[in-house]
């Protein structure tokens, strides 16, 4: 499994987004009394919003049907808030695989649900196909059960037309070039594309952030290192001009330390540690393991150069019982600690999805 969706949330139980997410709740349920139904309406898009970009989108995945249940018993009169509904369902439909608390046929049935409500609504079936080619790049297991291959599903997403629910064009860019680079195995192709937005032609919200990051991770794997950490250090660049918030983007980050560390390491120690403070403090599991799986990553990393030992500041809910009072610790204990908090969660998450993904991203060492 890998994020396919931008980052664009905190992932934090923001008490502020808390106490908003409660007026909001109130506000609902005070409209529908009040016979209100397009303010009830709007409120239940403001409360989607408000938990997928300040939380963490469970919140909203759990009231979308309540929402649509709303608009579907009106909708003669409020058609036009069914693009508000798919956009909710958009948002939050590749970030529902970061919850166990959903189950594999959870998921899929959320995809198959996605679909319906496409042609339910009378949308184009474009951002259906381009989120499922996604998901099915993660596990032969899932392309068997759509029957649909990860190619497959690409040039039906192709085919689809263009309407309002589609993404923005440098987002569909920047999932083109993941397409290519990783499926294709296609870099001049995919460099063609985002040229306009290396140039400064172009540019989305965290693009062409998010696109030197890809092209890292591609050269990287592909066993070009001097590539990887162009890339790696120009995707950094973007993302601390931007957003110099370090609780943000904790997943891409982490991985931009594990690319750094094969060479510039002291780089790859400083963003560990300034990412470290929230990690234990992230609602989404998933980052947290991406985080822990980077982290033992670097220690191979330290521990091949010979670092024998380094002070850092770790959080007591990582560190447990193996905190050191002075923050003084060696490089195989931290190897130790954060292998063993990756596989936690590594084992978790293929348990559920009936595959060993996690794990084996976890164990895979790069070498050059």
């Amino acid at each position: 499994m890998e994020r396919q969706y931008l980052e664009e949330d905190y992932l934090y139980e923001d008490e502020d987004a808390l106490e908003e997410l409660k007026k909001i709740r109130s506000e609902i349920d005070y409209a529908k009394k009040q016979g209100d139904i397009e303010r009830a309406l709007f409120l239940y898009m403001d409360y989607v919003e408000c938990d997928v970009f300040r939380l963490y989108c469970k919140n909203a995945i759990e009231i979308l049907p309540e929402f649509m249940e709303l608009l579907d018993e009106h909708y003669s009169e409020y058609y036009e808030h069914r693009i508000n509904v798919m956009i909710g369902y958009k948002w939050v439909i590749t970030a529902i695989d970061d919850y166990l608390c959903y189950s594999l046929d959870d998921i899929i049935n959320f995809y198959k649900m996605y679909h319906d409500l496409c042609l339910k609504y009378g949308y184009s079936l474009r951002t259906y196909y381009q989120y499922l080619w996604g998901f099915l790049m993660d596990s032969t297991k899932f392309q068997k059960i759509f029957g649909l291959s990860v190619e497959e599903a690409h040039k039906l997403y192709l085919a689809e037309k263009t309407d309002r629910l589609t993404n923005s064009e440098s987002i569909e860019d920047n999932a083109e070039v993941r397409y290519l680079l990783l499926v294709e195995k296609n870099p001049q192709k995919a460099l063609e594309i985002m040229k306009p937005y290396f140039n400064g032609e172009k540019r989305g919200r965290e693009i062409p952030h998010n696109s030197y990051y890809l092209f890292a991770k591609y050269y990287l794997k592909n066993g070009d290192l001097s590539q990887a950490l162009k890339n790696a250090k120009m995707s950094l660049e973007w993302y601390d001009k931007d957003f110099p918030d370090y609780s943000t983007y904790i997943s891409i980050r982490s991985q931009l330390f594990w690319i750094l560390s094969y060479r510039y390491r002291e780089k790859a120690i400083s963003i560990f540690k300034r990412i470290l403070p929230y990690v234990s403090d992230c609602q989404s599991l998933f980052v947290r393991m991406v985080f822990y799986i980077s982290a033992y990553q670097l220690f191979v990393q330290l521990e091949k150069k010979n670092y024998k030992e380094m002070y850092v500041d770790l959080p007591l809910r990582i560190a447990g019982e193996n905190i050191h009072e002075n923050g003084k610790y060696e490089i195989a204990e931290l190897k130790e600690l954060f292998y063993a908090k990756a596989k936690h969660l590594a084992d978790m998450y293929d348990e559920r999805d009936g595959d060993t993904a996690q794990n084996d991203r976890l164990n895979k060492i790069y070498e050059f």
